[in-house]
């Protein structure tokens, strides 16, 4: 049996947060955003429909291909022999990981093809609860907090964005991946008889 294996890389900072919020009718609704930004927390995540989140890795900063080639030898050692297949959407980090990896099977998806690609939607659940967590977290970052703490502000900010990520991670289970790879499924006969999609 072949192994479908999505791997993708979001990037994250402090400042992921819900952009929508409540208020009473008739009022709107206010809160101040602070104007610095920190670095980027980036999940490189493989999923695989009956395991979930097969393997991940947190990045600061941005993933280069050297990051990139790295997870990707990682994840190879841990899917060993099992017969499996490496989806990719084009990317340019992609670019090339086939011809320094030739033992595996990779298979890229076509330009704007979110609909493809299960660990896009996975995702978007792993961002809610991550959203969830920092939108509670936030009276926490700040000065006075950062210096009770015995830290600086900035490594109490990537502190809390990293126990988010870890809080957010379980929340891409078996069965979120296997509705996901589901979903993608109910495309692949518009793709293979080359229709249009317009849901």
């Amino acid at each position: 049996m072949t192994t479908y294996t999505d791997v993708s890389f979001p990037g994250f900072n402090l400042w992921t947060k819900r952009t929508y919020g409540r208020a009473r009718r008739g009022e709107r609704v206010h809160r101040a955003i602070g104007g610095q930004r920190g670095r980027n927390t980036t999940v490189i995540a493989a999923i695989a429909e009956h395991c979930g989140i097969l393997y991940h890795e947190i990045h600061y900063g941005s993933v280069t291909k050297e990051v990139f080639s790295d997870f990707i030898a990682s994840l190879a050692a841990i899917i060993g022999d099992a017969r499996s297949i490496l989806v990719l959407d084009n990317a340019p980090i992609h670019n090339g990981i086939a011809a320094v990896y030739p033992e595996l099977n990779f298979k890229f998806l076509p330009p704007y093809s979110p609909c493809l690609n299960p660990i896009e939607n996975c995702f978007s659940v792993f961002k809610s609860y991550l959203k969830q967590y920092l939108h509670r977290e936030a009276p926490r970052c700040n000065a006075a907090h950062a210096r009770q703490e015995g830290v600086t502000l900035n490594a109490l900010r990537e502190n809390i964005l990293q126990v988010g990520v870890e809080f957010a991670l379980p929340s891409v289970t078996e069965h979120v991946v296997s509705q996901n790879y589901n979903h993608v499924n109910t495309y692949l006969v518009q793709c293979i008889e080359r229709r249009d999609i317009f849901n």
